[in-house]
């Protein structure tokens, strides 16, 4: 059998197939059709059966979360849809009872952690961003926010913790010294530690758990009503990171500034905003790195454009 780091990108996804066609078995669903979504970090897919349609992500073989996240995560979610309106995507449990389901085939490496979702309608949120949207998701995140304080009691979640520039568990693999950025990264490694580290030094608030990737592509739209997905990179913190990791994103886009002060009015409808700007600006940075980090240790292609491009952001974040 030809390894899988040597097939194409279509072969490796049949592959994937296979796989998930195994996991849907523990489901029930052996003949389901099923459909590829997405592929980035993990690969998604949609699953049809019987009238019923889920979507079942397959986890990547590098595992960067800590071994508890889709626990903390599928309870978290559970929680939100039971005492909340917000309605994200419940998980599945698997004919164990279990939300988490551990998969090995021949020839797809490693075990993959997989993870049934039930359907969600609507569009990304970037395919149809304005002002109001960005209202409404203002006031998403907030309420996510007030969730995550009294989520299991405010007890200590055992998800990653935003203690650390590079966040992931992934070695640090950020350059001190290269060729041809000298020692720009560098530079801004230290000065985003010392951001992080005075945060922890005199907490805000008490830490609770995050989203952690809270953008516009991770929230769906249908009929006007905004619904969070994606929760896998959850977060041990502070919600200015929250905020800090979504403007990071939104900075990326036309008309940012009208969008991050829409995203902003919507979180005071409910809640005050939780630091000032010097703080979210400095914070943006660690997230520039600890994506540039990820990318580093993942080494997928198109590896040297990506590199350079978090280069000219850190640049221009460090004047």
């Amino acid at each position: 059998m030809q390894p899988f780091e040597a097939l194409t990108p279509r072969g490796q996804t049949t592959r994937l197939r296979g796989l998930a066609r195994v996991a849907l078995e523990h489901y029930g669903l052996e003949d389901a059709r099923i459909t590829l979504l997405k592929e980035s970090f993990n690969t998604l897919f949609r699953v049809d059966a019987d009238g019923r349609t889920f979507a079942l992500r397959v986890g990547a073989h590098e595992r960067i979360h800590t071994d508890e996240t889709e626990a903390v995560e599928t309870a978290w979610l559970v929680a939100l849809r039971a005492e909340t309106d917000l309605r994200p995507p419940l998980p599945i449990a698997n004919r164990e009872g279990a939300f988490v389901t551990d998969v090995e085939v021949d020839g797809v490496p490693g075990t993959r952690r997989c993870v049934l979702f039930e359907w969600v309608r609507g569009r990304r949120l970037w395919d149809a961003i304005d002002t109001a949207s960005m209202t409404s998701a203002g006031e998403l995140l907030a309420r996510l926010h007030e969730h995550g304080t009294t989520f299991d009691g405010g007890r200590r979640q055992p998800v990653i913790t935003g203690d650390t520039v590079t966040v992931f568990r992934l070695p640090d693999r950020i350059p001190r010294v290269d060729e041809r950025y000298g020692t720009l990264f560098a530079e801004a490694f230290d000065r985003a530690q010392v951001a992080v580290d005075a945060l922890w030094a005199d907490p805000p608030h008490p830490p609770h758990l995050l989203h952690g990737d809270f953008h516009p592509n991770n929230i769906l739209v249908w009929r006007s009503r905004l619904t969070p997905i994606d929760f896998q990179d959850l977060l041990w913190g502070f919600e200015v990171q929250d905020i800090a990791f979504a403007l990071t994103t939104l900075g990326l886009r036309p008309f940012a500034a009208e969008r991050i002060a829409a995203l902003r009015r919507g979180y005071e409808h409910i809640r005050s905003w939780p630091a000032d700007d010097a703080v979210v600006h400095e914070l943006t940075g660690v997230r520039r790195l600890s994506i540039l980090n990820l990318g580093l240790n993942l080494r997928r292609p198109g590896l040297d454009e990506f590199v350079a491009g978090r280069a000219d952001w850190l640049r221009d974040w460090m004047r």
